[in-house]
């Protein structure tokens, strides 16, 4: 076989790359025909027209970074059948609008590229950021300014950040801490006039913030909380275990009302909020409540300041409560004894009285009356009139 001269394989070359470009126009040609247009998509997914969208991406790129060079009959035969030599620009105003649309209708221009809705603009969004925070990749200042027209955020994730901590540092100026709760009224402010024309305090929703300071603790904990942003929550007395730096508090308090009145029995009038976690603190400790348990070293420290587990009000309640199923108890035997109350009234009338006032809570639906023992005496044929 005779071997060819270099000039030869050049212009062997030459001529299969001229074969090849008038292949890929001949089947750009059937494309337009197909579908009316030149814009042969990139997806690479499910796409069997791949390979002439990459090809369509070359002639693209060498002509705009080879203006002089790209060959004038090649552009004139392009420019014939309609071929958009700025493909990329429409397909980038195109979704410009769309962001522009979903700024309008939400608010921002985070959008998630797990949106089933919008996950194609999501992943429009961003590549541009990726683009764009990458340095080694050249990304167009012309697009940059037009996304920053819109109020687009090249790091969404700092931006949040920001926002949220300017928030709790506004929640600390205004309540002089960073506990930030679920919910709350401005106890700060006086009282005002609402639509219905009653005084109240003004309330707040705290959840979104709430939810943001359980992450930054969650994120420290696991070792995924920047140096630099642990430090910053540092300065402002960002509590990183809330619940025990509360009881450490309220235990401070506590403390402090058993030194001045030789008692831990914290009424509502002397401290409200103490009272309500010293009611907290006796229900954990019996298990009554869905806050979780007590722990033993919580339980010692209680002990220590001869914290009292049973109130009067709460003895009281266990006393009304015993003296109520012993009566029962007797009305049972006596219904089962003489098979009605008829003659109660005569034989047991301490027991009778008892009876009316059961009647009498069940008419005025009381406290006392409470759906078990509405169940306990129906049981036994009691008649509530």
């Amino acid at each position: 076989m005779k071997k060819l001269s270099e000039p030869e394989k050049e212009k062997s070359k030459l001529n299969y790359r001229e074969r090849q470009w008038e292949k890929r126009f001949i089947e750009l040609k059937e494309f337009k025909k197909k579908f009316g247009n030149c814009d042969v998509s990139l997806a690479r997914k499910n796409n069997p027209w791949y390979s002439l969208a990459t090809w369509c991406n070359t002639q693209r790129q060498e002509k705009k970074f080879h203006p002089f060079t790209y060959p004038p009959e090649k552009e004139k035969k392009l420019d014939e059948i309609g071929f958009s030599w700025g493909i990329l620009d429409k397909i980038f105003e195109q979704r410009l609008k769309e962001l522009s649309a979903f700024k309008k209708k939400y608010g921002h221009c985070n959008v998630s590229t797990y949106s089933k809705k919008h996950r194609a603009l999501g992943k429009w969004v961003y590549v541009q950021r990726e683009r764009r925070n990458n340095p080694d990749i050249y990304y167009d200042p012309y697009r940059e300014s037009r996304l920053n027209e819109t109020g687009f955020s090249w790091n969404p994730h700092n931006d949040h950040f920001e926002k949220r901590f300017s928030e709790l540092m506004a929640f600390k100026n205004k309540f002089g801490h960073c506990h930030v709760p679920l919910k709350g009224s401005d106890v700060l402010n006086n009282w005002v006039i609402g639509k219905s024309g009653v005084r109240r305090r003004p309330k707040y929703n705290f959840s979104t913030l709430n939810k943001w300071c359980t992450r930054q603790r969650e994120f420290r904990r696991t070792k995924r909380l920047e140096s630099e942003r642990i430090n910053r929550l540092n300065k402002i007395e960002f509590p990183w275990n809330p619940i025990d730096d509360l009881f450490d508090k309220k235990l401070a308090e506590l403390k402090k009302f058993y030194i001045l009145n030789g008692h831990t029995l914290v009424s509502k009038s002397q401290n409200r909020s103490l009272t309500k976690w010293c009611v907290r603190m006796r229900a954990l400790r019996r298990g009554k409540t869905k806050y979780g348990i007590l722990s033993p070293e919580r339980i010692k420290k209680l002990n220590e300041l001869k914290f009292e587990w049973e109130t009067p009000e709460f003895s009281k309640r266990q006393e009304f409560k015993e003296k109520w199923h012993k009566n029962f108890t007797e009305v049972k035997n006596y219904k089962r004894t003489h098979g009605s109350f008829d003659e109660m009234k005569f034989l047991k009338p301490i027991l009778y009285k008892w009876i009316i006032r059961q009647r009498k809570f069940y008419k005025n639906k009381s406290k006392y009356m409470t759906p078990e023992r509405i169940k306990l005496l129906t049981g036994i044929d009691f008649k509530w009139s």
